[in-house]
């Protein structure tokens, strides 16, 4: 479901209203890591050349459509429950290359 507000952009929402969007349903935490992946490619498909996300999580949407599983089955939500999140690729994330940005 898409969230639409003149108030409130995907691109500016703080970790805070990205959670009050998710937790009234006004947004499911698939929608949202659609959304960043589809703007990643966006900018991977114009060319620019940026190289900033080198390696994407392929398992993100499964671990969205699990977060979305979790709050729709009531269970209380852990720090950073369905949003999507950039880590320097230096830092160990489980199921991840660490690439040291090389």
């Amino acid at each position: 479901m898409a969230y639409q507000s003149q108030d409130f952009s995907l691109l500016d929402a703080s970790i805070s209203e990205l959670q009050s969007a998710l937790s009234s349903g006004l947004l499911s935490s698939v929608d949202l890591v659609s959304r960043y992946l589809r703007r990643i490619s966006v900018y991977d498909a114009n060319n620019l050349n940026l190289a900033a996300i080198p390696i994407l999580n392929p398992s993100a949407l499964d671990e969205a459509a699990a977060s979305d599983a979790r709050r729709t089955a009531g269970l209380p939500a852990r720090p950073l429950e369905g949003i999507p999140y950039l880590a320097k690729d230096s830092i160990k994330v489980k199921g991840m290359t660490v690439a040291r940005g090389i």
